[in-house]
């Protein structure tokens, strides 16, 4: 159970990512396509930060 949800967690891709690139072993769209995956997992982040958050403005 706990390995499928790391699966979809965002370190999970970096390591992949940084893996392929030390040893060459896979090409570029599948490092970028892990890279994509983690700009979605920073964006879905700050929007969900930003609706979750009070506004405090004076």
């Amino acid at each position: 159970m706990l390995e499928v949800i790391g699966d979809w967690l965002p370190l999970s891709h970096a390591i992949d990512a940084l893996d392929a690139v030390s040893t060459g072993s896979e090409d570029d769209s599948y490092i970028w396509l892990r890279v994509l995956f983690i700009a979605c997992w920073i964006v879905g982040a700050i929007i969900v930060g930003s609706l979750t958050l009070r506004r405090r403005t004076p």
